[in-house]
């Protein structure tokens, strides 16, 4: 057998093992814009990234994460529960230090069951307002907390070296397959070829 045609399906392989690889290392590479004679080389991540950016941001806003998201687990029942041991060091300490103070007759009475039925008055107030003042709270982050403009700036200042090794840890076997992918096609296109060169002899 001519070993040029046995060449053929070993070039193929090599030819398109190395094409998919330089594609999977041109989704980040050059970061920087390469001017060559009639066009201009980028890597696909980095010429995209704003776009990319504004993309995410959107999907992220509109599928995974909403104010009424932040509403739902500030209101739920449990959470503001689990508030009101903070709440009672808040307004323990705020007696102890504004009202009672240096004052040792205060201070004395402190303790006594009128001063603590008092302070659990608060407290309970407090909580009963909770649900009111966590509404308010995230009408008023509405205004202020944009999830997608957060996660567009997020994206814009993230370092592309560090993106890159991130997507590479991830994805480190299904790059590789791909890779591996375009040299058995390559492969096979190079047999298909051998094939047909052997019957037309």
């Amino acid at each position: 057998m001519d070993l040029r045609l046995l060449a053929l399906p070993v070039v193929g392989g090599l030819i398109g093992w190395f094409t998919n690889y330089l594609a999977v290392k041109m989704l980040f590479r050059p970061r920087e814009p390469v001017r060559l004679p009639g066009f201009t080389l980028q890597g696909m991540i980095p010429r995209r990234r704003a776009e990319l950016a504004r993309s995410v941001g959107r999907v992220i806003e509109r599928e995974f994460i909403s104010h009424e998201d932040v509403r739902a687990v500030m209101s739920d029942r449990d959470f503001l529960l689990s508030l009101r041991p903070r709440v009672e060091e808040q307004v323990d300490a705020f007696l102890r230090r504004r009202v009672v103070g240096d004052n040792v007759l205060l201070r004395a009475a402190f303790s006594i069951g009128a001063v603590q039925k008092l302070k659990k008055r608060v407290v309970d107030d407090l909580m009963d307002s909770l649900p009111e003042m966590v509404d308010e709270l995230t009408d008023a982050l509405k205004d202020r907390l944009r999830f997608r403009e957060l996660v567009e700036a997020k994206i814009e200042a993230f370092e592309l070296e560090r993106l890159e090794d991130i997507v590479n840890k991830v994805a480190k076997r299904e790059l590789k397959a791909i890779e591996l992918l375009g040299g058995v096609i390559g492969f096979t296109i190079g047999l298909v070829q051998m094939g047909i060169l052997m019957l037309m002899r």
